[in-house]
């Protein structure tokens, strides 16, 4: 009688396994396909990174370039102001060794101080500019460009007033 029951469990056991078969075959394809979707975002977030990796370093790059560039732009700049800076002490020192009449002075040192002024504005429109990012460059450098025309003006006006300064002597300068 052992050995029925036996034979009896291991039928039932036999039948019951091939159920759970089917149900194994359903857990083990929702594993598969849970693996298959998780790859294919997997993949999907790769090319993501890859994509943001990408512009970074483009980023990176044209960051660079306008570094580079904006330094050029500088260095351009303060060269022309050192150049310019010094020529209102010279017009000044040329004019206390004429001697030109009172109006002629006063007329020369108001041009010397605007000249002057005109120094100070390149001086701040430069430092404004090199503290500039890429989104405020253009108007930044615009304003410095400008600041530096009437720099330039400035100048040509002092020398101007400077040479057509009427001397005391009846002699031009």
């Amino acid at each position: 009688m052992k050995k029925l029951s036996y034979l009896v469990l291991a039928l039932g056991l036999a039948v019951g396994c091939n159920k759970g078969d089917k149900k194994s075959d359903k857990a083990a394809d929702e594993v598969v396909d849970k693996q298959k979707d998780l790859d294919k975002q997997v993949d999907k977030d790769d090319k993501r990174a890859d994509e943001t990796h990408g512009k970074a370093d483009a980023l990176a790059r044209a960051n660079a370039r306008f570094n580079d560039r904006k330094e050029i732009r500088l260095i351009g700049l303060r060269s022309e102001q050192s150049m310019i800076a010094p020529q209102g002490d010279m017009i000044s020192s040329l004019a206390a060794q004429l001697p030109l009449t009172d109006d002629a002075r006063k007329h020369l040192d108001e041009k010397l101080d605007a000249l002057s002024q005109r120094l100070v504005e390149v001086g701040t429109k430069i430092t404004d500019l090199q503290n500039a990012s890429a989104d405020e460059w253009k108007s930044r450098d615009d304003a410095a460009g400008e600041a530096m025309k009437n720099l330039e003006s400035a100048r040509d006006d002092a020398w101007k007033t400077f040479k057509k300064a009427k001397r005391t002597d009846g002699r031009s300068s």
